[in-house]
């Protein structure tokens, strides 16, 4: 395949951004009525997108992104992408650019990005598999307006209609996730009693290093005897996850605290008071 060459995007200037910016908020905050057409000082299609999100109630601010499990049509769509974006993903080799794959409604089916950087943003953004990125859902963006336009578009920063792209949200697929980056809070992952099961790792000045088990072990017995409750989703992820967290324990020296064992609980400390 032909190596495509690459060509930076059109920036917005800080006085451009800060005119989009109000223009925006104009619109949103007096209604369709404030502005007529062709006034608002952003490409046509961009206000436009905002109209129509204006006009269909689209929170500015959601607290959150629609999601849904693949069903089997996604997944068939799925599989006969796959070999299209793998090829686009070797004549992008060098270039740092991330490429989403969604379908019909916007339900992005998947998605590629190298660059650790754009990753973060993106999952700031809950810009992952199985979120609704239409623009009913979350307003003007590069996935649902360009839908919605039937044709290729640009969207740039405040061009986008809802404020999650700046957000603090993380998608962690099975993964682990330090989350203040210097390993004293780590969310740890360990499937088993659910798909997407963590445990939460803290190192305290005082107190030391402490597990808390959340669902890994309801009673202490279970650690001894080895035992599974009945409703365990995999048993078999479960037991991979509780010797993960044995070793993990053994490098860290941390404590684990079952909170579902009403002894162990019975002798922690309770608000006000804390461990620190």
């Amino acid at each position: 395949m032909r190596r495509i060459e690459s060509r930076p995007a059109p920036t917005l200037s800080p006085a451009q951004r800060e005119l989009t910016r109000r223009s925006r908020e104009m619109l949103v905050r007096g209604g369709l009525l404030t502005q007529p057409p062709g006034r608002s000082g952003v490409p046509q299609h961009i206000e436009k997108s905002w109209r129509r999100c204006v006009g269909e109630q689209v929170p500015v601010a959601p607290d959150h992104i629609d999601y849904r499990e693949p069903d089997e049509a996604v997944s068939v769509l799925r599989r006969a992408a796959m070999p299209v974006l793998d090829r686009l993903k070797d004549s992008f080799a060098d270039v740092p650019v991330a490429m989403v794959l969604s379908d019909a409604t916007g339900l992005i089916v998947a998605r590629h990005v190298d660059v650790r950087r754009q990753r973060d943003v993106m999952d700031r953004a809950s810009a992952a598999e199985g979120f609704d990125f239409s623009e009913h859902s979350i307003g003007t963006n590069g996935i649902g307006t360009v839908l919605a336009e039937r044709r290729p578009v640009l969207v740039r920063g405040p061009e986008h209609y809802n404020a999650l792209k700046n957000s603090k949200t993380i998608v962690l697929k099975n993964e682990d996730h330090d989350v203040f980056g210097d390993g004293t809070v780590v969310l740890k992952t360990t499937p088993g009693h659910t798909p997407g099961h963590q445990v939460l790792f803290v190192k305290l000045a005082k107190t030391g290093p402490v597990l808390l088990a959340g669902d890994l072990y309801h009673y202490p017995e279970e650690r001894t005897f080895k035992r599974f409750p009945t409703f365990e989703f995999n048993v078999e992820q479960s037991a991979a996850s509780r010797a993960k967290m044995d070793d993990f324990m053994k490098q860290t020296g941390a404590r684990m605290w079952i909170e579902h064992d009403k002894p162990t609980h019975a002798k922690l400390k309770k608000a006000p008071e804390y461990y620190d």
